[in-house]
């Protein structure tokens, strides 16, 4: 998959977990919130920096987010980036989650 990857950074400049972040994707904003990881992790973009000229990073991210790590909360649907769109879907269990996302 090509796209746009992001370093995330939390506020006291340690890696989060995940550290990075795969889209495709361009247009994210702060106050933009988004899933990632394994465990699906929720994350609010805090802020967005243009990766540094000289850090070996600048090869690897189009950017670093400065992120919020959120709490888990119930919810009804989830809408899922896949390529140039978004579908929703009910939101059921993780895995089922994981699995409906393969299938498109």
């Amino acid at each position: 998959m090509s796209g746009f990857r992001f370093l995330l950074l939390l506020e006291d400049d340690e890696p989060a977990d995940p550290a990075a972040f795969l889209t495709a994707i361009p247009t994210w904003k702060a106050g933009d919130e988004f899933l990632a990881g394994s465990e699906l992790q929720r994350f609010r973009i805090r802020a967005i920096s243009p990766t540094p000229e000289a850090s070996p990073a600048r090869e690897k991210f189009d950017a670093i987010w400065t992120v919020e790590p959120l709490e888990r909360r119930s919810i009804d649907t989830v809408t899922v980036a896949t390529g140039r769109e978004g579908i929703v879907i009910p939101w059921a269990s993780r895995q089922e989650l994981l699995q409906r996302v393969r299938e498109h």
